[in-house]
Protein backbone atom coordinates (compact mmCIF):
# COMPACT_ATOMS: atom_id res chain seq x y z
CA UNK A 1 0.00 0.00 0.00
CA UNK A 2 1.32 3.45 -1.15
CA UNK A 3 1.48 6.69 1.28
CA UNK A 4 2.11 9.60 0.17
CA UNK A 5 1.46 13.71 1.52
CA UNK A 6 -1.10 13.72 -1.71
CA UNK A 7 -3.58 11.00 -1.48
CA UNK A 8 -4.89 9.02 1.68
CA UNK A 9 -5.53 5.41 1.21
CA UNK A 10 -8.95 4.13 2.68
CA UNK A 11 -10.35 0.49 3.26
CA UNK A 12 -13.81 0.30 2.05
CA UNK A 13 -16.54 -1.31 4.12
CA UNK A 14 -20.19 -1.15 4.03
CA UNK A 15 -21.63 2.10 5.23
CA UNK A 16 -18.13 3.30 6.47
CA UNK A 17 -15.10 4.94 5.64
CA UNK A 18 -11.78 4.03 7.72
CA UNK A 19 -9.35 6.77 7.29
CA UNK A 20 -5.56 4.55 6.77
CA UNK A 21 -3.09 8.00 6.26
CA UNK A 22 -2.99 11.47 7.14
CA UNK A 23 -2.69 14.63 5.02
CA UNK A 24 -1.57 17.89 6.03
CA UNK A 25 -4.54 20.00 4.47
CA UNK A 26 -8.17 19.59 4.42
CA UNK A 27 -9.27 17.20 1.27
CA UNK A 28 -12.03 16.75 -0.93
CA UNK A 29 -11.90 13.22 -2.59
CA UNK A 30 -14.37 10.61 -4.88
CA UNK A 31 -14.09 7.15 -5.25
CA UNK A 32 -13.22 5.83 -9.09
CA UNK A 33 -13.66 1.59 -9.16
CA UNK A 34 -11.11 -0.41 -10.69
CA UNK A 35 -11.60 -3.92 -12.54
CA UNK A 36 -13.61 -6.12 -11.06
CA UNK A 37 -15.46 -3.29 -9.03
CA UNK A 38 -16.09 -1.10 -11.69
CA UNK A 39 -18.22 -3.74 -13.69
CA UNK A 40 -19.81 -4.20 -10.57
CA UNK A 41 -21.16 -0.69 -10.42
CA UNK A 42 -22.07 -0.86 -14.06
CA UNK A 43 -24.45 -3.28 -13.94
CA UNK A 44 -27.93 -2.81 -12.16
CA UNK A 45 -27.88 -6.11 -10.55
CA UNK A 46 -24.60 -6.05 -8.97
CA UNK A 47 -24.40 -7.62 -5.34
CA UNK A 48 -23.04 -5.64 -2.15
CA UNK A 49 -19.73 -5.71 -1.48
CA UNK A 50 -19.13 -7.44 1.75
CA UNK A 51 -15.55 -6.37 2.21
CA UNK A 52 -12.12 -5.54 0.79
CA UNK A 53 -12.85 -8.66 -1.65
CA UNK A 54 -15.54 -8.64 -4.37
CA UNK A 55 -17.87 -11.82 -5.07
CA UNK A 56 -15.20 -12.94 -7.69
CA UNK A 57 -12.14 -12.99 -5.30
CA UNK A 58 -10.51 -10.37 -6.68
CA UNK A 59 -8.97 -7.38 -4.25
CA UNK A 60 -10.36 -3.70 -4.49
CA UNK A 61 -7.60 -2.02 -5.63
CA UNK A 62 -7.69 1.01 -2.74
CA UNK A 63 -5.33 3.20 -4.43
CA UNK A 64 -7.99 3.95 -7.33
CA UNK A 65 -9.24 6.95 -4.67
CA UNK A 66 -7.14 9.71 -6.03
CA UNK A 67 -7.56 13.36 -4.63
CA UNK A 68 -9.66 14.78 -8.00
CA UNK A 69 -10.26 18.40 -6.12
CA UNK A 70 -14.09 17.11 -6.00
CA UNK A 71 -16.84 16.61 -3.60
CA UNK A 72 -16.63 13.12 -2.27
CA UNK A 73 -19.15 10.87 -4.08
CA UNK A 74 -19.97 9.03 -0.75
CA UNK A 75 -20.99 10.92 2.51
CA UNK A 76 -18.17 12.24 4.82
CA UNK A 77 -18.76 13.85 8.35
CA UNK A 78 -16.75 17.17 8.26
CA UNK A 79 -18.25 18.91 11.35
CA UNK A 80 -21.20 20.31 13.06
CA UNK A 81 -22.69 23.99 12.06
CA UNK A 82 -25.05 24.98 15.14
CA UNK A 83 -26.31 28.47 14.33
CA UNK A 84 -26.77 27.25 10.22
CA UNK A 85 -24.62 30.09 8.79
CA UNK A 86 -22.90 28.70 6.70
CA UNK A 87 -19.70 28.41 9.29
CA UNK A 88 -18.41 25.12 10.87
CA UNK A 89 -18.37 25.15 14.44
CA UNK A 90 -14.81 24.69 14.48
CA UNK A 91 -14.37 27.87 12.87
CA UNK A 92 -16.79 29.86 13.50
CA UNK A 93 -16.67 32.83 15.77
CA UNK A 94 -19.96 32.51 17.15
CA UNK A 95 -21.18 29.23 17.11
CA UNK A 96 -24.49 30.02 18.68
CA UNK A 97 -25.32 33.23 17.14
CA UNK A 98 -25.57 33.32 13.18
CA UNK A 99 -23.28 35.61 11.36
CA UNK A 100 -21.90 34.14 8.14
CA UNK A 101 -19.89 37.02 7.50
CA UNK A 102 -17.88 36.65 10.61
CA UNK A 103 -17.14 40.60 11.58
CA UNK A 104 -15.10 41.19 14.45
CA UNK A 105 -14.33 44.61 14.01
CA UNK A 106 -12.01 44.48 17.00
CA UNK A 107 -9.96 41.82 16.43
CA UNK A 108 -10.71 39.68 19.30
CA UNK A 109 -11.40 36.65 17.99
CA UNK A 110 -15.28 36.80 19.15
CA UNK A 111 -17.57 38.08 16.59
CA UNK A 112 -19.25 41.34 17.00
CA UNK A 113 -23.09 39.42 16.84
CA UNK A 114 -22.17 37.64 20.11
CA UNK A 115 -19.57 39.65 21.68
CA UNK A 116 -22.35 41.72 23.80
CA UNK A 117 -24.39 38.17 24.81
CA UNK A 118 -20.79 36.51 25.86
CA UNK A 119 -19.89 39.80 27.87
CA UNK A 120 -16.48 40.30 26.05
CA UNK A 121 -17.78 43.70 24.93
CA UNK A 122 -20.45 46.36 26.23
CA UNK A 123 -22.48 48.83 24.54
CA UNK A 124 -22.70 51.54 27.18
CA UNK A 125 -25.28 53.60 24.50
CA UNK A 126 -27.41 51.05 23.88
CA UNK A 127 -27.03 50.75 19.85
CA UNK A 128 -26.40 46.98 19.42
CA UNK A 129 -23.09 47.43 18.74
CA UNK A 130 -19.81 47.07 20.57
CA UNK A 131 -18.21 50.24 22.13
CA UNK A 132 -14.84 49.09 20.55
CA UNK A 133 -16.79 48.94 17.20
CA UNK A 134 -18.64 52.76 17.62
CA UNK A 135 -14.92 54.44 17.73
CA UNK A 136 -13.64 52.37 15.52
CA UNK A 137 -16.10 53.02 12.75
CA UNK A 138 -15.99 56.63 14.19
CA UNK A 139 -19.93 56.46 14.75
CA UNK A 140 -18.71 57.67 17.93
CA UNK A 141 -16.56 60.34 19.29
CA UNK A 142 -13.44 59.47 21.59
CA UNK A 143 -11.54 62.00 22.54
CA UNK A 144 -9.48 60.51 25.08
CA UNK A 145 -8.77 57.34 22.97
CA UNK A 146 -9.66 55.32 25.66
CA UNK A 147 -12.21 53.07 23.23
CA UNK A 148 -15.50 54.00 25.21
CA UNK A 149 -17.85 56.20 23.68
CA UNK A 150 -17.74 59.91 25.08
CA UNK A 151 -21.40 60.26 25.17
CA UNK A 152 -20.80 57.62 27.61
CA UNK A 153 -18.53 59.13 29.84
CA UNK A 154 -18.86 62.23 32.60
CA UNK A 155 -19.37 65.67 31.13
CA UNK A 156 -20.51 67.12 34.21
CA UNK A 157 -20.83 70.56 33.18
CA UNK A 158 -22.69 69.88 29.98
CA UNK A 159 -20.36 71.74 27.56
CA UNK A 160 -20.28 68.79 25.23
CA UNK A 161 -16.36 67.82 26.38
CA UNK A 162 -15.90 65.37 28.93
CA UNK A 163 -14.33 65.86 31.75
CA UNK A 164 -11.04 63.81 31.10
CA UNK A 165 -10.68 66.19 27.86
CA UNK A 166 -12.52 69.53 29.56
CA UNK A 167 -10.00 72.81 29.39
CA UNK A 168 -12.17 73.97 32.87
CA UNK A 169 -9.09 74.22 35.78
CA UNK A 170 -9.03 71.25 37.94
CA UNK A 171 -6.87 72.56 40.82
CA UNK A 172 -7.53 69.37 43.17
CA UNK A 173 -6.07 66.91 40.30
CA UNK A 174 -8.86 65.04 41.06
CA UNK A 175 -10.14 64.31 37.22
CA UNK A 176 -13.27 66.36 37.67
CA UNK A 177 -13.28 70.00 36.43
CA UNK A 178 -13.56 72.85 39.58
CA UNK A 179 -17.03 74.09 38.26
CA UNK A 180 -18.61 70.29 38.89
CA UNK A 181 -16.75 69.67 42.31
CA UNK A 182 -18.85 70.82 45.91
CA UNK A 183 -18.34 74.60 46.59
CA UNK A 184 -20.82 75.05 49.37
CA UNK A 185 -19.22 78.87 49.82
CA UNK A 186 -19.65 79.27 46.07
CA UNK A 187 -16.23 81.03 46.05
CA UNK A 188 -15.04 79.34 42.74
CA UNK A 189 -12.53 76.76 45.02
CA UNK A 190 -13.50 73.40 45.50
CA UNK A 191 -14.43 72.49 49.18
CA UNK A 192 -12.01 69.92 49.19
CA UNK A 193 -9.39 71.76 48.08
CA UNK A 194 -10.02 74.15 50.67
CA UNK A 195 -9.82 71.84 53.48
CA UNK A 196 -6.99 69.84 52.69
CA UNK A 197 -4.76 73.04 52.12
CA UNK A 198 -6.17 74.41 55.71
CA UNK A 199 -8.23 77.86 53.27
CA UNK A 200 -11.30 76.24 55.48
CA UNK A 201 -12.31 74.62 58.46
CA UNK A 202 -13.71 70.86 58.85
CA UNK A 203 -13.85 70.32 62.38
CA UNK A 204 -16.21 66.98 62.32
CA UNK A 205 -13.80 65.55 59.38
CA UNK A 206 -17.31 65.13 57.14
CA UNK A 207 -15.79 66.81 54.27
CA UNK A 208 -18.01 69.86 53.94
CA UNK A 209 -16.91 72.74 55.18
CA UNK A 210 -17.58 73.93 58.66
CA UNK A 211 -18.86 77.70 57.71
CA UNK A 212 -21.94 75.98 55.30
CA UNK A 213 -22.91 73.77 58.07
CA UNK A 214 -23.67 76.05 60.79
CA UNK A 215 -27.06 77.20 59.05
CA UNK A 216 -28.40 73.64 58.55
CA UNK A 217 -29.42 70.40 59.08
CA UNK A 218 -26.17 67.63 59.14
CA UNK A 219 -27.20 64.17 57.88
CA UNK A 220 -26.74 61.71 60.97
CA UNK A 221 -28.61 58.55 59.59
CA UNK A 222 -29.91 56.82 57.32
CA UNK A 223 -32.27 53.69 58.01
CA UNK A 224 -33.58 51.31 55.95
CA UNK A 225 -36.57 49.89 56.39
CA UNK A 226 -37.66 45.76 56.40
CA UNK A 227 -40.52 46.71 53.97
CA UNK A 228 -40.95 48.78 50.80
CA UNK A 229 -43.52 50.66 52.90
CA UNK A 230 -41.19 51.50 55.59
CA UNK A 231 -40.87 55.22 56.34
CA UNK A 232 -45.00 55.40 55.60
CA UNK A 233 -45.06 57.16 59.33
CA UNK A 234 -42.16 58.51 61.35
CA UNK A 235 -42.20 60.49 64.88
CA UNK A 236 -39.33 61.65 67.70
CA UNK A 237 -38.73 62.59 70.90
CA UNK A 238 -35.03 63.54 71.97
CA UNK A 239 -33.30 60.41 71.25
CA UNK A 240 -36.00 58.45 70.61
CA UNK A 241 -37.30 57.89 67.17
CA UNK A 242 -40.66 55.46 65.83
CA UNK A 243 -40.38 54.46 62.18
CA UNK A 244 -43.78 52.87 60.75
CA UNK A 245 -43.52 50.06 58.47
CA UNK A 246 -47.25 49.07 57.10
CA UNK A 247 -47.09 46.01 54.65
CA UNK A 248 -48.46 46.41 51.08
CA UNK A 249 -52.42 45.87 51.28
CA UNK A 250 -53.25 41.99 49.92
CA UNK A 251 -49.35 40.81 50.52
CA UNK A 252 -50.33 38.84 53.52
CA UNK A 253 -47.29 40.07 55.25
CA UNK A 254 -47.29 41.70 58.62
CA UNK A 255 -46.96 45.64 59.29
CA UNK A 256 -44.46 46.30 61.87
CA UNK A 257 -42.78 49.61 63.77
CA UNK A 258 -39.53 49.85 64.60
CA UNK A 259 -38.07 51.56 67.51
CA UNK A 260 -34.20 53.44 66.90
CA UNK A 261 -32.51 54.57 69.73
CA UNK A 262 -29.42 56.92 69.55
CA UNK A 263 -26.48 55.93 71.65
CA UNK A 264 -24.31 58.68 71.14
CA UNK A 265 -23.06 58.02 67.28
CA UNK A 266 -25.71 56.28 65.36
CA UNK A 267 -29.46 55.64 65.67
CA UNK A 268 -29.43 51.96 66.43
CA UNK A 269 -32.86 49.42 66.21
CA UNK A 270 -34.17 48.93 69.95
CA UNK A 271 -37.04 46.57 69.03
CA UNK A 272 -39.55 45.93 66.74
CA UNK A 273 -43.23 46.10 67.49
CA UNK A 274 -45.86 43.61 66.32
CA UNK A 275 -49.90 43.51 66.63
CA UNK A 276 -50.20 42.70 70.23
CA UNK A 277 -53.04 40.40 70.03
CA UNK A 278 -55.08 38.55 67.39
CA UNK A 279 -56.00 40.27 63.97
CA UNK A 280 -57.43 38.73 60.78
CA UNK A 281 -55.10 41.80 59.07
CA UNK A 282 -52.27 42.87 60.39
CA UNK A 283 -50.82 44.19 56.80
CA UNK A 284 -52.15 47.68 57.86
CA UNK A 285 -50.37 47.85 61.41
CA UNK A 286 -47.85 50.92 61.82
CA UNK A 287 -49.91 53.79 59.07
CA UNK A 288 -49.28 55.50 61.99
CA UNK A 289 -46.99 56.27 64.93
CA UNK A 290 -46.46 58.97 67.52
CA UNK A 291 -44.41 59.51 70.40
CA UNK A 292 -44.21 61.15 73.79
CA UNK A 293 -41.13 60.20 76.30
CA UNK A 294 -42.28 56.80 77.30
CA UNK A 295 -45.40 56.34 75.41
CA UNK A 296 -45.53 55.67 71.94
CA UNK A 297 -48.59 54.47 69.89
CA UNK A 298 -49.30 52.97 66.65
CA UNK A 299 -52.26 53.13 64.44
CA UNK A 300 -53.99 50.39 62.19
CA UNK A 301 -56.52 50.98 59.82
CA UNK A 302 -58.69 48.00 58.33
CA UNK A 303 -57.08 45.76 61.42
CA UNK A 304 -59.75 42.91 61.57
CA UNK A 305 -62.52 40.56 60.39
CA UNK A 306 -65.11 42.82 60.88
CA UNK A 307 -63.33 46.10 59.09
CA UNK A 308 -62.72 48.10 62.55
CA UNK A 309 -59.62 49.91 63.18
CA UNK A 310 -57.19 49.65 65.94
CA UNK A 311 -54.11 51.77 67.62
CA UNK A 312 -52.30 50.60 70.37
CA UNK A 313 -50.52 52.31 73.00
CA UNK A 314 -46.96 50.61 74.30
CA UNK A 315 -44.69 51.86 77.27
CA UNK A 316 -41.13 51.71 78.03
CA UNK A 317 -40.19 50.33 81.45
CA UNK A 318 -36.30 51.10 81.24
CA UNK A 319 -36.08 47.46 79.40
CA UNK A 320 -38.77 46.65 77.36
CA UNK A 321 -41.53 48.39 75.25
CA UNK A 322 -44.97 46.77 76.68
CA UNK A 323 -48.46 46.68 75.52
CA UNK A 324 -50.45 49.34 77.59
CA UNK A 325 -53.46 49.93 75.37
CA UNK A 326 -55.70 48.76 72.92
CA UNK A 327 -57.50 51.38 71.49
CA UNK A 328 -60.65 50.63 69.34
CA UNK A 329 -64.27 52.97 68.04
CA UNK A 330 -66.44 53.66 70.43
CA UNK A 331 -69.98 54.97 69.91
CA UNK A 332 -71.46 52.53 67.82
CA UNK A 333 -68.91 53.21 65.23
CA UNK A 334 -66.65 49.91 63.18
CA UNK A 335 -65.28 52.29 60.84
CA UNK A 336 -62.28 50.52 59.01
CA UNK A 337 -59.97 53.48 58.75
CA UNK A 338 -59.56 54.14 62.71
CA UNK A 339 -56.04 54.21 63.10
CA UNK A 340 -55.09 56.39 59.74
CA UNK A 341 -53.95 59.09 61.81
CA UNK A 342 -52.82 58.74 65.60
CA UNK A 343 -51.27 61.49 68.32
CA UNK A 344 -50.64 61.27 72.10
CA UNK A 345 -49.40 63.77 74.60
CA UNK A 346 -49.07 63.77 78.70
CA UNK A 347 -51.72 60.69 79.16
CA UNK A 348 -54.16 61.34 75.70
CA UNK A 349 -54.47 60.16 73.03
CA UNK A 350 -56.37 61.60 69.38
CA UNK A 351 -57.14 58.50 66.67
CA UNK A 352 -58.17 59.49 63.10
CA UNK A 353 -60.38 57.83 60.91
CA UNK A 354 -60.76 59.48 57.65
CA UNK A 355 -60.51 58.94 54.27
CA UNK A 356 -62.77 59.17 50.77
CA UNK A 357 -63.95 55.96 49.85
CA UNK A 358 -66.10 56.27 46.33
CA UNK A 359 -67.65 53.03 47.44
CA UNK A 360 -68.85 54.42 50.93
CA UNK A 361 -70.70 57.05 53.08
CA UNK A 362 -69.17 56.82 56.10
CA UNK A 363 -68.33 60.19 57.43
CA UNK A 364 -64.65 60.72 58.70
CA UNK A 365 -64.34 60.99 63.17
CA UNK A 366 -61.65 61.48 65.54
CA UNK A 367 -62.10 59.83 68.68
CA UNK A 368 -60.23 61.13 72.21
CA UNK A 369 -59.02 58.72 75.15
CA UNK A 370 -57.46 59.77 78.37
CA UNK A 371 -55.16 57.47 80.61
CA UNK A 372 -56.57 57.03 84.02
CA UNK A 373 -57.06 54.62 86.32
CA UNK A 374 -53.96 52.41 85.09
CA UNK A 375 -56.54 52.04 81.55
CA UNK A 376 -56.97 53.91 78.20
CA UNK A 377 -60.50 55.32 78.44
CA UNK A 378 -62.36 56.72 75.03
CA UNK A 379 -63.99 60.07 76.60
CA UNK A 380 -65.70 61.31 73.26
CA UNK A 381 -65.86 61.20 69.41
CA UNK A 382 -66.32 64.13 67.37
CA UNK A 383 -67.50 64.45 63.12
CA UNK A 384 -65.85 67.72 61.06
CA UNK A 385 -67.68 70.79 62.47
CA UNK A 386 -70.04 72.16 60.02
CA UNK A 387 -69.42 69.69 57.65
CA UNK A 388 -70.67 66.36 59.61
CA UNK A 389 -70.86 64.60 56.18
CA UNK A 390 -67.28 64.62 55.23
CA UNK A 391 -65.25 61.45 55.20
CA UNK A 392 -61.97 62.80 55.23
CA UNK A 393 -62.27 64.42 58.15
CA UNK A 394 -59.61 62.70 60.57
CA UNK A 395 -56.91 61.93 57.71
CA UNK A 396 -54.46 64.02 59.84
CA UNK A 397 -53.78 64.35 63.34
CA UNK A 398 -52.01 66.46 66.15
CA UNK A 399 -52.04 67.07 69.98
CA UNK A 400 -50.21 69.05 71.58
CA UNK A 401 -51.10 69.70 75.71
CA UNK A 402 -55.46 70.46 75.28
CA UNK A 403 -54.54 71.85 71.59
CA UNK A 404 -55.97 69.33 68.71
CA UNK A 405 -55.80 69.82 65.28
CA UNK A 406 -57.16 67.72 62.52
CA UNK A 407 -57.29 67.82 59.20
CA UNK A 408 -59.95 67.32 56.47
CA UNK A 409 -58.21 66.18 53.04
CA UNK A 410 -58.04 63.97 50.06
CA UNK A 411 -61.81 64.27 49.32
CA UNK A 412 -62.12 64.95 45.73
CA UNK A 413 -65.52 67.22 45.92
CA UNK A 414 -64.29 69.61 48.95
CA UNK A 415 -61.30 71.79 49.62
CA UNK A 416 -59.51 70.98 52.32
CA UNK A 417 -59.61 72.31 55.56
CA UNK A 418 -58.02 72.16 59.44
CA UNK A 419 -60.01 71.94 62.69
CA UNK A 420 -59.04 73.08 65.71
CA UNK A 421 -60.10 72.18 68.95
CA UNK A 422 -59.16 72.06 72.93
CA UNK A 423 -59.68 69.00 75.05
CA UNK A 424 -61.60 70.37 78.59
CA UNK A 425 -60.44 68.25 82.04
CA UNK A 426 -63.07 65.25 81.03
CA UNK A 427 -61.81 64.75 77.70
CA UNK A 428 -64.59 66.28 75.68
CA UNK A 429 -63.52 67.90 72.06
CA UNK A 430 -64.54 71.48 72.30
CA UNK A 431 -64.60 73.24 68.59
CA UNK A 432 -62.69 76.50 68.45
CA UNK A 433 -61.06 77.64 65.20
CA UNK A 434 -62.04 76.24 61.28
CA UNK A 435 -58.54 77.00 59.76
CA UNK A 436 -58.39 77.44 55.84
CA UNK A 437 -56.34 76.01 53.48
CA UNK A 438 -55.72 77.73 49.49
CA UNK A 439 -55.16 74.22 48.28
CA UNK A 440 -57.80 72.89 46.06
CA UNK A 441 -60.07 69.92 46.35
CA UNK A 442 -58.92 66.39 46.15
CA UNK A 443 -55.14 67.62 47.48
CA UNK A 444 -53.99 66.70 50.49
CA UNK A 445 -52.37 68.69 53.13
CA UNK A 446 -50.18 68.59 55.74
CA UNK A 447 -50.64 70.18 59.45
CA UNK A 448 -48.34 70.31 62.93
CA UNK A 449 -48.77 71.59 66.13
CA UNK A 450 -46.01 72.84 68.88
CA UNK A 451 -46.83 74.43 72.61
CA UNK A 452 -46.67 78.11 70.72
CA UNK A 453 -47.95 77.80 66.88
CA UNK A 454 -50.25 75.71 64.77
CA UNK A 455 -49.54 75.29 60.82
CA UNK A 456 -51.83 73.96 57.76
CA UNK A 457 -50.07 73.64 54.46
CA UNK A 458 -51.20 73.64 50.79
CA UNK A 459 -48.79 73.80 47.60
CA UNK A 460 -48.64 76.80 47.56
CA UNK A 461 -48.00 78.03 51.19
CA UNK A 462 -48.12 77.11 54.73
CA UNK A 463 -50.36 79.38 57.29
CA UNK A 464 -49.46 80.02 60.77
CA UNK A 465 -51.03 80.34 63.41
CA UNK A 466 -50.49 81.01 67.31
CA UNK A 467 -52.00 79.20 70.44
CA UNK A 468 -54.74 80.64 69.65
CA UNK A 469 -55.53 80.06 66.41
CA UNK A 470 -55.35 83.44 65.00
CA UNK A 471 -53.55 83.67 61.75
CA UNK A 472 -49.44 85.17 62.03
CA UNK A 473 -47.90 84.34 59.13
CA UNK A 474 -47.67 82.60 55.76
CA UNK A 475 -45.10 80.52 54.40
CA UNK A 476 -44.39 80.44 50.92
CA UNK A 477 -42.87 77.91 48.55
CA UNK A 478 -39.41 79.06 47.21
CA UNK A 479 -39.28 77.02 44.56
CA UNK A 480 -41.80 74.53 43.27
CA UNK A 481 -44.57 73.35 45.75
CA UNK A 482 -44.87 72.29 49.19
CA UNK A 483 -45.58 68.56 49.79
CA UNK A 484 -47.51 67.00 52.82
CA UNK A 485 -44.85 65.96 54.89
CA UNK A 486 -45.05 68.69 57.80
CA UNK A 487 -43.00 69.07 60.33
CA UNK A 488 -43.28 72.09 63.39
CA UNK A 489 -41.55 72.80 66.75
CA UNK A 490 -41.56 76.00 68.60
CA UNK A 491 -38.55 77.55 66.11
CA UNK A 492 -38.40 75.78 63.19
CA UNK A 493 -40.83 74.55 60.74
CA UNK A 494 -39.86 72.00 57.58
CA UNK A 495 -42.19 71.03 55.20
CA UNK A 496 -41.45 69.06 51.86
CA UNK A 497 -41.23 70.99 48.51
CA UNK A 498 -41.04 69.37 45.39
CA UNK A 499 -39.13 71.61 42.64
CA UNK A 500 -39.83 72.08 38.83
CA UNK A 501 -36.83 69.71 37.95
CA UNK A 502 -37.73 67.35 39.57
CA UNK A 503 -35.70 67.82 43.39
CA UNK A 504 -37.24 66.67 46.40
CA UNK A 505 -36.05 69.35 48.93
CA UNK A 506 -37.41 69.78 53.14
CA UNK A 507 -37.85 73.64 53.19
CA UNK A 508 -36.51 74.59 56.56
CA UNK A 509 -37.46 78.03 57.93
CA UNK A 510 -36.54 79.38 61.80
CA UNK A 511 -39.07 81.80 64.36
CA UNK A 512 -36.65 84.44 65.34
CA UNK A 513 -39.33 86.90 65.83
CA UNK A 514 -40.55 86.52 62.78
CA UNK A 515 -40.27 83.31 60.74
CA UNK A 516 -37.89 83.34 57.68
CA UNK A 517 -35.47 80.66 55.97
CA UNK A 518 -32.88 78.86 57.12
CA UNK A 519 -31.87 76.30 54.82
CA UNK A 520 -32.74 74.03 51.86
CA UNK A 521 -31.88 69.80 52.48
CA UNK A 522 -32.30 67.87 49.09
CA UNK A 523 -33.62 64.57 49.79
CA UNK A 524 -33.16 62.09 47.06
CA UNK A 525 -36.34 60.58 47.51
CA UNK A 526 -40.14 61.03 47.88
CA UNK A 527 -40.49 62.23 51.44
CA UNK A 528 -44.07 61.52 52.89
CA UNK A 529 -43.85 62.49 56.14
CA UNK A 530 -41.71 64.08 59.10
CA UNK A 531 -41.36 65.01 62.20
CA UNK A 532 -38.91 67.18 64.67
CA UNK A 533 -37.77 67.50 68.17
CA UNK A 534 -35.64 70.10 69.50
CA UNK A 535 -33.39 70.13 66.81
CA UNK A 536 -33.52 66.62 65.34
CA UNK A 537 -35.38 66.02 62.26
CA UNK A 538 -37.12 62.33 61.01
CA UNK A 539 -37.93 62.65 57.18
CA UNK A 540 -40.09 59.46 56.15
CA UNK A 541 -39.27 58.14 52.40
CA UNK A 542 -41.56 54.75 51.59
CA UNK A 543 -41.30 53.23 48.62
CA UNK A 544 -37.75 54.71 48.23
CA UNK A 545 -36.29 51.48 46.66
CA UNK A 546 -36.55 47.58 47.55
CA UNK A 547 -37.10 48.94 51.18
CA UNK A 548 -38.82 52.39 52.51
CA UNK A 549 -35.98 54.95 54.20
CA UNK A 550 -36.11 57.15 57.37
CA UNK A 551 -33.44 59.99 56.89
CA UNK A 552 -32.29 61.71 60.72
CA UNK A 553 -31.03 65.35 60.84
CA UNK A 554 -29.30 66.77 63.21
CA UNK A 555 -28.98 70.57 63.31
CA UNK A 556 -25.34 71.46 63.11
CA UNK A 557 -25.29 74.37 65.88
CA UNK A 558 -28.66 74.51 68.08
CA UNK A 559 -26.74 77.23 70.08
CA UNK A 560 -26.25 79.81 67.48
CA UNK A 561 -22.51 80.03 68.59
CA UNK A 562 -20.85 79.62 65.34
CA UNK A 563 -19.28 76.37 66.37
CA UNK A 564 -20.66 73.40 65.21
CA UNK A 565 -22.23 71.39 68.19
CA UNK A 566 -20.23 67.79 66.89
CA UNK A 567 -17.37 69.76 67.70
CA UNK A 568 -17.88 71.53 70.59
CA UNK A 569 -18.91 68.29 72.07
CA UNK A 570 -15.52 66.96 70.78
CA UNK A 571 -13.51 69.02 72.51
CA UNK A 572 -15.70 69.27 75.79
CA UNK A 573 -17.57 66.25 76.34
CA UNK A 574 -19.32 67.76 79.51
CA UNK A 575 -20.91 69.83 77.20
CA UNK A 576 -23.21 67.04 76.33
CA UNK A 577 -23.38 65.17 79.96
CA UNK A 578 -25.99 62.19 78.63
CA UNK A 579 -24.05 61.38 75.58
CA UNK A 580 -27.22 61.66 73.23
CA UNK A 581 -25.05 63.85 70.69
CA UNK A 582 -27.30 66.54 71.69
CA UNK A 583 -25.86 70.02 73.57
CA UNK A 584 -27.27 69.43 77.30
CA UNK A 585 -28.08 73.43 76.64
CA UNK A 586 -30.47 72.39 73.70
Amino acid sequence: MRKSAATIAFHIWPCAVVLAGLSSAPLKYESRPAGPLQEARASETAPLLSGPFDESGSRVDASSLIQLGEPLAMPVHTGSDLDGDGVFDWEDNCPSTPNPLQEDCDGDGIGDACALDLGADTDCNGNGFPDRCDVIYFSSFDCNFNLIPDECESDCDGDGLIDDCDSEPDVDGNGVPDNCDPDCNQNGVPDGFEIENGFAQDCDGNGVIDACELLAFRLESVIEGPAVESGRSVAIDGDVAVVGSPALLGSGDEGTAEVYRFDGSDWVLETTLVTPGPASNSEVFGRSVDIDDDRLIVGAGRLHWNSSGSAFVFRFDGDFWWPEGWLTPFGGSSDSRFGVSVAIDDGRAIVGSGGYHADSSDSGRIFAYKYENADWIGSDTVQAPQFPWRQDFGYAVALEGDRVLASASGDPFFAPRAFGFRLNSKGSLQHEATLQSNATSGSEIGIGLSPSWAAVGSPQSVGIYDANWLGVDSITASGGEFGAALALSDDLLAVSRYDQDGTNVMQIMRFDGFWSDLTDIVVDAFARVAAISGSTMAVGSPAAGQEGLTRIYREADCDLNGIMDVCEIAEDPSLDCNEDGLLDIC
